[in-house]
């Protein structure tokens, strides 16, 4: 299928204009937050044609006009933060905030930031202040402001890459460099786009960043969707195609429903173009000569400025002509020789690490027959008291709750801190439970995982290799509890996690590592070393009706066929029988037993801690499969509110 031109008769675009990147967390006392910058600018910034190849006679047409916008674009020094103050932000001060998805402002210092042979790029972010899409009207076609639908995941951040000089050349090489976006036009429609600056190479000339020191070029727009769309487990590349399965109700005839939806069928993945310029309005320079306790002596540089970019919306994969999407948004650049940050925790201190896994063959394994977990919980019980020393962390590669509050969002950002659960510092003999309390900030850390096969002796637990990522562990979990026996229902948190391993033969197994509505139960009114406690859980699926039907089209044109191996079932009686279980798909909840016992109390905060063995079922592929044993060890913290 002809790929579509992506020129500005055939797209929507999309407009950002905005103020430097702005934070409402973490300011000094006395400063105002950030506001939106105003849409007043949008119709005074430039707008990059796409017709052709090049790019260079629009960067250097909308020279002038950009430079009108530079103080209304500027931001309020209370009203925005630098990238130096957003470093010094704790963990906990970011999260959930916003601010991740904001690019700091440059104070300026000095007149020019220079750019020299073997220099790079880094940390280079994209803030959209506005979105416009072009659309046709009875005057022609005219851009119309949207309204975003999408959360706060929408600016790029940490780009990187080469930057030569006469002329200024960066070339994009690495970094968060797309986001899925969606934005609703005043009619109701939405345009989802993907929001990108992939392979971009911006060239504007001289040596030296200064302000109104324009650049610019074009970029790379790859498909929203990919072929893992419509086909998520990628069966086809071994069991061939007879058809893109995207309407199989309508295509049942054989002939009229195909010709009628042939763009919705024949689907291409559509590579577009997209031009980007830019204008400095903002320069810092400085030479350091310590950076994060370590002796550096390099000249590093941020630049900041406003950007505009042009570029198409999604096709639905060729079934339709792209939109063509403007942003205006503000941009901030750190030039350096090497890395300009070399951040981490405060000198001296060592990074935690994991706990070991010598324990996996010490530590008790519940049973999961029968409806009642009581009998495998008490049986376990002794069991659980002779790892505890073993599991419990060192020092040295452990991190409390308050010392994991003190960090900077750059110190946990990409260490696998995020993934870790906190430790507790012994402190006093119990913690009591009173009437309506709550048990939060709950976290699951799995420390090793186990999955059950079949050996000539039995059934036998074998040791697996994690292949999941560090997003595995469960954190932010609270719920009620009552004392009497001390009960803790679980209702809200991050409580499940899409983990999968590796056995020793190679075999995947993919499961849904969870604690869904968890009640557990344990004798007493208070928490103490040696207390055992444990419960049932419920286990969803690990896919969804959306793993077949991602645009949910089912629900109106009605389906003929689970649409899973269409190319098996084309003779319509064989492979149907072959693969009934492929195709007659099933959502299944199981049922999963977890046993805990604490280790550690600190009556002043009310923590606790401890360790903990869960059972569960593996993913049933939908009723393909007949779901394997997983059994998980590790630690749990949580933390009691008392009313």
């Amino acid at each position: 299928m002809a790929r579509h031109s992506f020129g500005v008769s055939a797209v929507a675009v999309l407009a950002v204009v905005g103020l430097g990147s702005c934070f409402l967390t973490g300011l000094p006392q006395g400063s105002q937050p950030p506001r939106t910058a105003p849409n007043a600018v949008e119709h005074e910034m430039p707008q990059p044609s796409m017709a052709g190849t090049s790019w260079a006679a629009p960067l250097l047409s909308f020279g002038a006009a950009l430079g009108l916008i530079f103080g209304v674009v500027a931001a309020k020094p209370a009203r925005a933060i630098t990238a130096e103050q957003f470093s010094q932000l704790t963990y906990a001060q970011v999260k959930g905030s916003g601010l991740a998805n904001r690019c700091p402002t440059v104070e300026s210092n000095g007149t020019e930031v220079p750019v020299k042979g073997g220099s790079r790029l880094v940390n280079v972010c994209f803030e959209p202040k506005s979105f416009a899409v072009e659309f046709e009207t009875d005057k022609g076609k005219e851009f119309a402001t949207t309204k975003l639908t999408t959360r706060q995941t929408y600016t790029l951040a940490f780009i990187e890459g080469s930057l030569d000089a006469n002329p200024i050349t960066f070339k994009e090489q690495d970094g968060m460099d797309f986001a899925a976006t969606t934005v609703k036009l005043p009619d109701g429609e939405y345009v989802p786009f993907l929001f990108t600056v992939k392979e971009l190479v911006a060239k504007g000339e001289g040596s030296s960043f200064k302000p109104g020191f324009t650049w610019g070029g074009e970029f790379s727009v790859p498909s929203y969707r990919t072929g893992g769309f419509l086909d998520p487990k990628g069966r086809g590349m071994t069991l061939g195609y007879d058809q893109a399965v995207a309407l199989p109700a309508m295509q049942s005839d054989g002939q009229g429903g195909q010709d009628e939806l042939f763009k919705e069928t024949n689907k291409v993945f559509d590579l577009g173009k997209g031009v980007i310029e830019m204008e400095v309005n903002k320069a810092f320079s400085r030479t350091s000569h310590a950076v994060s306790g370590r002796p550096v002596n390099q000249e590093l540089g941020e630049i900041g400025g406003v950007f505009v970019s042009k570029q198409p919306s999604d096709t639905d994969m060729g079934a339709k002509a792209p939109r063509t999407v403007l942003l205006k948004v503000a941009v901030l650049a750190v030039v350096g020789v090497g890395s300009c940050f070399l951040t981490g925790l405060p000198q001296g201190s060592q990074p935690p690490r994991a706990a070991p896994n010598a324990v996996e063959h010490e530590m008790p394994q519940p049973s999961m027959a029968g409806t009642s977990w009581a009998a495998p919980l008490l049986s376990f019980g002794a069991a659980l008291g002779l790892i505890f020393g073993v599991v419990a962390a060192k020092p040295a590669r452990a991190i409390t709750a308050e010392q994991f509050s003190q960090l900077t969002y750059a110190q946990v950002k990409g260490s696998g801190l995020a993934n870790r659960c906190p430790t507790v510092e012994s402190n006093g003999t119990e913690v009591p439970v009173k009437g309506g309390s709550r048990l939060v900030n709950v976290c699951f850390e799995p420390k090793s995982f186990a999955v059950e096969f079949e050996t000539d002796k039995g059934k036998e637990f074998a040791t697996t290799k994690l292949t999941t990522r560090q997003t595995y562990t469960l954190a932010f979990i609270e719920g009620s509890l009552d004392a009497n026996p001390i009960t803790f229902k679980e209702q809200d948190g991050m409580d499940f996690a899409a983990t999968t391993v590796k056995l020793p033969d190679g075999e995947y197994v993919p499961f849904l590592f969870t604690v869904k509505e968890l009640v557990a139960k344990g004798e007493g009114s208070s928490f103490k070393p040696g207390f055992t406690w444990g419960g049932e859980f419920s286990v969803p699926s690990y896919r969804t009706g959306g793993f077949l039907d991602p645009k949910g089209r089912g629900m109106t044109l009605g389906y003929d066929q689970a649409v899973a191996l269409p190319a098996m079932q084309s003779d319509g009686q064989g492979g149907q029988d072959e693969l009934f279980k492929e195709t007659n798909k099933v959502f299944d909840l199981g049922k999963g037993v977890i046993e805990m016992e604490v280790n550690k109390v600190n009556q002043e905060l009310g923590e606790i801690g401890g360790v903990f063995v869960s059972k569960q079922p593996s993913d049933t592929d939908m009723g393909a499969k007949a779901p394997r044993t997983v059994l998980l060890k590790g630690i749990f913290y949580g933390k009691v509110v008392n009313a």
